[in-house]
């Protein structure tokens, strides 16, 4: 693999991110995924991406995404993110980190 194939998913919080992604040497932007129409067409206008997606479902199935990057709202992170991570050799992070517990977005200081 030479370049990592990253999913955006989440638009709103995900676009600062996706212009940093753009431009790392290591990282290819290969999916923008967002429930938005419009919020999905404008970052596939600025980005230049041609795959995108309107459900999580569907960049979870293309057999060519090796990250997903969620940016959706924090209370989804904990499902999205165990569905994401899965796949055995796809990595997911998430703007918020989470504990093991289900649902839980709070942080455990040790």
């Amino acid at each position: 693999m030479d370049k990592l194939n990253i999913a955006v998913v989440g638009l709103r919080f995900g676009k600062t991110w996706m212009n940093g992604l753009r431009r790392h040497p290591n990282c290819r932007l290969a999916c923008l995924c967002d429930s938005d129409p419009a919020a999905l067409e404008k970052g596939q206008a600025e980005s230049g991406v041609n795959t995108v997606a309107s459900h999580l479902e569907e960049v979870l199935n293309d057999p060519h995404i090796d990250a997903v990057a969620l940016f959706t709202p924090a209370p989804l992170h904990a499902e999205q993110s165990e569905q994401s991570a899965w796949d055995p050799g796809r990595l997911c992070v998430t703007r918020i980190f989470r504990t093991f517990e289900a649902g839980s977005t709070e942080y455990t200081p040790s």
